[in-house]
């Protein structure tokens, strides 16, 4: 987010809600753009963050956590591309005691936060997103951080992304 911003020349406060995989209506974007001087689209916004992710990704040995990373970065060599996911019951239980919420609470974050992933994604990938966009992917319900590691590590290097 940061070098995005500082791309676009604006405060990072500013295009914080693109990295919250959130839109502004078509009314708020009029508003912005007669407001600021240096206004900038969702759309641009959005380019920059892929231009930063691919830069990122290039130089390798970076783990890019979400932001549509996986379709950012689907036609860089020596990648490897992971999805992880449990069922709702699970997230929302974790997510419930990580802040203190009820579980229909948390059930409700957890469903409008894949929504807006899905939707995030979708956005690079150019088309609705589906698992093949990914390498591998790793039920966290199943299998514990520690087995998710381990894997991750030896395909990295089955792959010669590491020795």
């Amino acid at each position: 987010m940061e070098k995005s911003a500082l791309e676009l020349d604006v405060n990072p406060s500013e295009i914080k809600y693109v990295f919250n995989y959130e839109k502004k209506g078509v009314f708020d974007q009029i508003l912005a753009a007669q407001a600021k001087k240096y206004y900038q689209s969702d759309k641009k916004i959005r380019k920059s963050i892929s231009n930063v992710i691919k830069a990122i990704a290039t130089e390798g040995y970076f783990v890019i956590v979400g932001r549509g990373g996986a379709a950012i970065a689907k036609n860089i060599p020596n990648s490897l591309h992971i999805k992880l996911q449990a069922p709702l019951e699970w997230r929302a239980k974790y997510v419930s005691e990580e802040h203190h919420i009820s579980i229909k609470e948390a059930k409700k974050i957890c469903i409008d936060s894949d929504k807006k992933r899905k939707q995030f994604l979708d956005y690079y990938w150019g088309k609705p997103s589906d698992t093949t966009l990914f390498d591998v992917i790793y039920n966290c319900y199943r299998m514990s951080r520690e087995e998710i590691v381990e894997s991750v590590i030896l395909l990295l290097e089955m792959k010669k992304i590491i020795d």
